[in-house]
């Protein structure tokens, strides 16, 4: 039998390859799931102030732009297309949905007023305004 001489072998140790591994594929995970995050569909200064936190439930948000545009599920629409939206889900599930309206500081307050009474129209009764603290 045949032993192998000292000098020639191995260090010994634990090898570190795998362990470097975990981390760069950490690394991506981390890098991958922080850039997730969903995207404003305009340059907004959002409002700010204090409020009760929302309830439980998840809103349906609709973007209000500076210039009084409206963006839902990330498209541009119209105050007339979001509150046909909502009718038919309301008609759909019966019951209305919570809306939350994220608008930007300089938008014009007359825009989210008319929008807020087309939707007390069609039916809905719960509308929360976002703030940043």
């Amino acid at each position: 039998m045949k032993l192998p001489d000292k000098d020639q072998s191995e260090p010994i140790g634990e090898n570190t390859l795998p362990m470097i591994n975990i981390v760069f594929l950490l690394l991506i995970f981390f890098m991958i799931a922080g850039s997730l995050q969903n995207s404003m569909p305009f340059d907004m200064d959002p409002l700010k102030g204090t409020g009760d936190r929302p309830g439980s439930d998840t809103p349906l948000l609709l973007y209000v732009s500076q210039a009084g545009e409206f963006s839902y599920q990330g498209r541009l629409v119209t105050e007339a297309e979001f509150v046909a939206v909502i009718e038919e889900q309301i008609s759909e599930t019966q019951a209305p949905p919570t809306i939350q309206i994220k608008s930007d500081q300089s938008s014009n307050s007359r825009v989210i007023i008319g929008l807020l009474t087309r939707l007390g129209t069609a039916g809905v009764s719960q509308v929360t305004l976002a703030v940043v603290e």
